[in-house]
């Protein structure tokens, strides 16, 4: 897989400068002309105008307080999607709504307690982008989503998350890698995870059998070894982290979406929040005691830093990559999902 390096001290200004070149119609134009799609004055409106005010969005939410900030990123998330989604499709779709509402919990003060509730499968945003990752998937007959199994979905927060909710829910596995003479072996620390947790999560762990062989278990790691020719499973973090990804137990399913979504879905229940909610979210910003205003802080920055370079990566098919540093063995075996993509 390509992997395109761009050396700048500020990655998001470089970001957004690609980004913006779709905002221009004859670079829209010569985009979908290599990509042999057809398209109208109408479409090529929407996508400039999507990226435009994604832009507009994403950098107002840098300037706001936690009062507004997860709303200005879900609308901006929502806008950077929708020109993805025109740009690499060549289809305007029919968009009436979010495609989720939330249910509050009102036995907790805890954020994390939201649940997110998929609906309007024909019409609905969520179905509709979701459908660009995952062709002919009903992501509305999944059911309930809490926002806490969202949160622990993603790679980048995953010891924040932990360190923050104290949770035994598990759905990504961190993965270290060793190179030996002949061969590559996968680790994973048994402080994480004991030996009796693991070997229940292994059936919601997409495709492990046929990724590896029986693990091995010593004093302190869970010993991994890939199959030979096998494909690597898993996703990788910004930084290059490996993890394993659990599936989650939806109307008798196993579940994984791609990182994206589980973004979306997380800052538009923190959105809803502040905007419907402030009897809830504006006591939880003035008295939270716990702690989770940091992890949800931390949360809104990876956000803003990573929703764009997925986008571009899905854009362009493959993994950008910013940093005034560059390490190329972390980079160099990251399978598609690295980039967002499954």
């Amino acid at each position: 897989m390509k992997i395109q390096k761009i050396f700048t001290e500020q990655p998001e200004e470089e970001m957004w400068r690609m980004i913006l070149h779709f905002s221009y119609p004859n670079n829209i134009k010569e985009y979908m002309n290599k990509t042999k799609q057809k398209y109208t004055d109408e479409l090529i409106e929407c996508i400039s105008g999507s990226i435009l005010q994604a832009k507009e969005y994403f950098a107002a939410s840098a300037c706001t307080t936690l009062q507004i900030e997860p709303l200005m990123l879900y609308y901006g998330t929502t806008n950077l999607l929708f020109g993805m989604l025109y740009l690499k499709t060549g289809k305007m779709f029919e968009i009436k709504h979010h495609g989720m509402e939330i249910k509050l919990d009102i036995n907790s003060s805890q954020i994390s307690k939201t649940v997110i509730h998929p609906k309007y499968p024909q019409k609905g945003f969520l179905n509709i982008i979701n459908n660009y990752f995952l062709p002919d998937f009903n992501f509305c007959m999944t059911g309930d989503w809490l926002l806490e199994e969202l949160f622990a979905s993603i790679p980048e927060l995953l010891y924040d998350f932990i360190e923050c909710y104290s949770s035994d829910d598990f759905y990504l596995l961190p993965i270290e890698i060793v190179k030996q003479k002949r061969t590559v072996v996968h680790k994973i620390r048994l402080d994480i995870i004991n030996k009796e947790n693991f070997l229940k999560l292994i059936e919601k762990i997409p495709n492990f059998y046929q990724t590896y062989l029986i693990p091995d278990f010593t004093d302190q790691n869970i010993i991994l070894r890939p199959k030979l020719n096998s494909k690597e499973t898993g996703v990788y973090a910004y930084s290059g982290k490996m993890y394993l990804q659990v599936g989650h137990e939806k109307n008798g399913k196993v579940i994984i979406a791609p990182t994206i979504i589980y973004l979306l879905m997380s800052l538009f229940a923190l959105g809803s929040l502040c905007r419907y909610y402030p009897q809830k979210w504006n006591p939880f910003i003035k008295n939270d005691l716990t702690g989770e205003k940091l992890f949800i802080e931390k949360f809104l920055y990876f956000s803003r830093r990573l929703i764009p370079n997925i986008v571009l990566n899905y854009i362009h098919d493959k993994r950008i990559w910013y940093g005034n540093t560059f390490s190329y063995r972390n980079y160099r075996f990251c399978p598609l999902n690295s980039l967002g993509l499954r």
